[in-house]
């Protein structure tokens, strides 16, 4: 379930997840509680002891409007004992306590240091900055922070956060080396990234006096490298956004987005899908057969691009599976589905490519291969307007 709470004395702070699949709405709800997404409930009723007379549950009283200042650490510190328990977290960076700052409500915004409030002299102070559209829940916004190896070209991760919030702004506060490159990747499910389709979002990252920042907007996946990172390992070296760019607001053309303007050659692209579906000799069986080739604007072969492709069966159950293009960019998938599937959807749920390389599906095909009939489609594949296909097997061979 993806519901969380985090108390701290006579405050509790609980995400709920709309129309999720936990039961927290629906008891909450059965019982008189405050449902929101984000609520914060004084337990103490402006006292110091909690309430547990009959009939006086404070969660009833959302209170989170009334008292951002005390909201937004909670919420953040949430996120970071998400962090610290998660399995892919790196100990060795990052095995410190969260900490949480409160406020009186006049004051400036609150903070969360997720490490010591001055960070030694080898390290810098650095602060992420995620402002989400109103698609996040359902769009499944992650971002990454990753400590790149330029000698062996591997990356190993420091933080994520995998549970955001739909139009909300999200902070991180770490202590990084000054002297390692570092890696941020931020990406979307449906591929239209955090703006503008659905709310101006946004990311930013402060490394020191440094600033880098993006709007996202479009595609499943944005990288930004940062810190002291060789030309070869960044594709375009970015440069501080304007410090006359309003807080909370994104730049109109941020001149450090990683896949804003790349050169041809790091663009991935999908240029031919080919489709055959045909019964089993006893009828039992569809056996489908999907052909992906990725190559570049220079019309070069593509390796060790993963697509994650989701099909739909007869619209009504959704399954997952994966492909990685081989030396020769081809990405094959063989799939069997009962007989009486008569029509499938495909859509690409993820796509993950090799640094240096940015997936751009409105650069994709036009055309699809089935059975060995080339068909056009009315915009390209899997892109923004095109954001599925649909085969159908009742036509296929028998």
């Amino acid at each position: 379930e993806y519901d969380r709470s985090v108390r701290c004395g006579c405050d509790k702070f609980t995400q709920i997840v709309p129309n999720g699949p936990s039961t927290t709405e629906k008891q909450g709800i059965k019982h008189g509680l405050t449902t929101d997404e984000e609520n914060l409930y004084d337990l103490c009723g402006g006292g110091e002891s909690y309430v547990t007379a009959d009939g006086s549950n404070y969660e009833s009283n959302n209170i989170a409007a009334r008292y951002p200042n005390q909201a937004i650490p909670f919420q953040t510190l949430m996120e970071c004992h998400l962090e610290r328990t998660s399995f892919e977290t790196n100990p060795e960076h990052f095995f410190k306590p969260c900490i949480l700052e409160l406020f009186p409500t006049a004051s400036p915004a609150p903070s969360v240091s997720l490490s010591p409030t001055t960070c030694p002299s080898t390290e810098i102070e650095t602060t992420i900055e995620v402002k989400t559209d109103n698609r996040a829940i359902l769009h499944k916004n992650k971002y990454f922070l990753s400590v790149v190896d330029e000698i062996n070209g591997s990356n190993s991760l420091l933080l994520q956060n995998t549970s955001m919030l739909n139009n909300h702004v999200h902070y991180r506060t770490a202590c990084l080396d000054a002297n390692a490159c570092y890696n941020f990747t931020f990406t979307d499910k449906r591929g239209d990234g955090i703006c503008c389709n659905f709310g101006e979002g946004y990311y930013k990252i402060n490394f020191g006096d440094e600033e880098f920042s993006s709007s996202f907007e479009g595609g499943y996946k944005n990288h930004t490298y940062f810190g002291s990172c060789s030309p070869s390992t960044s594709p375009s070296a970015p440069s501080n956004a304007s410090s006359s760019t309003p807080s909370g607001v994104p730049s109109a053309a941020p001149s450090n987005a990683s896949s804003s303007n790349p050169s041809e050659q790091t663009i991935a692209k999908i240029t031919t899908l080919r489709i055959s579906s045909k019964l089993t000799s006893s009828g039992n069986k569809w056996k489908v057969k999907l052909l992906f080739i990725l190559k570049n604007a220079n019309k070069d072969k593509l390796s060790d691009i993963t697509l994650e492709v989701q099909y739909t069966k007869n619209l009504s159950t959704d399954k997952t599976t994966t492909c990685t293009s081989s030396s020769k960019g081809k990405c094959k998938l063989n799939l069997k589905v009962s007989p009486k599937v008569q029509e499938m959807t495909l859509e690409i749920t993820d796509v993950d490519t090799p640094s240096g390389l940015s997936y751009d599906a409105e650069s994709n095909t036009k055309f699809v291969s089935i059975n060995g009939e080339n068909t056009k489609t009315g915009c390209r594949l899997f892109s923004g307007g095109c954001s599925s296909y649909q085969i159908s097997l009742d036509d296929a061979e028998r």
